[in-house]
C-alpha cells in the first residue's frame, strides 16, 4: 500500500475528520466519546460495503450494523426520547409554598419480568422496576455487545 493511497483514503476521507472532531470534543475517560468513535466507525463501514456486493450476506451484515448504530444511539440516550417528567400536573402546598413532584413517564415499552437476568442484586431489581428506561439502556448495552462480540471478526475482513 502506497502512502498516497493511504491518505487519499484515510486522511482526506470525510469520516476520519469527523472521529477526530468527536476525539476533540470528549472526554478520554468518558463512554460517552468512545461510543460516538464506534458508531462514527460503525457507519462508515456500512456505508461503505451497503451498496457493493463484496461478499454473500452483505446485506445482513449492513442490517446488523444498524442496528448496532440504533443501539448506540439508545445507550448514549441521543436522538431518543426513553423518558420524560410531567412537572405541572404534580404539585402542592407545603407550608405556604408550592412544591412540585414531577411525575416520571416512561416512553418506551420495557419487559419487566425478566429484570433478575439483568439486575445483580435486590437494590438494582427495585431500580429497574421504579426506572424502566434503565432496564432498556441496559437491554440495548448488552444486546450491542452481543451482536459485536458475534459478528466483529466478519466486519473486519
Amino acid at each position: 500500500m502506497s502512502v498516497r493511497y493511504w491518505l487519499k483514503t484515510h486522511l482526506f476521507s470525510k469520516h476520519f475528520w469527523k472521529k477526530i472532531k468527536i476525539l476533540c470534543q470528549t472526554r478520554p475517560y468518558d463512554f460517552w466519546g468512545l461510543y460516538k468513535i464506534e458508531q462514527a466507525t460503525i457507519r462508515e463501514l456500512w456505508e461503505t460495503i451497503k451498496d457493493d456486493d463484496i461478499y454473500v450476506g452483505v446485506e445482513y451484515d449492513v442490517r446488523d450494523m444498524k442496528i448496532c448504530e440504533r443501539l448506540l444511539d439508545i445507550m448514549m440516550d441521543d436522538k431518543v426520547s426513553l423518558f420524560h417528567f410531567n412537572r405541572l400536573e404534580n404539585y402542592e402546598l407545603r407550608d405556604d409554598r408550592v412544591v412540585f413532584n414531577p411525575q416520571y413517564v416512561c416512553d418506551v415499552k420495557v419487559n419487566t419480568k425478566n429484570v433478575k437476568r439483568f439486575a445483580k442484586n435486590k437494590v438494582l431489581e427495585e431500580y429497574y422496576v421504579k426506572y424502566p428506561h434503565e432496564l432498556y439502556i441496559e437491554k440495548a448495552r448488552r444486546l450491542y455487545h452481543k451482536i459485536r462480540y458475534e459478528r466483529d471478526t466478519a466486519w473486519a475482513d
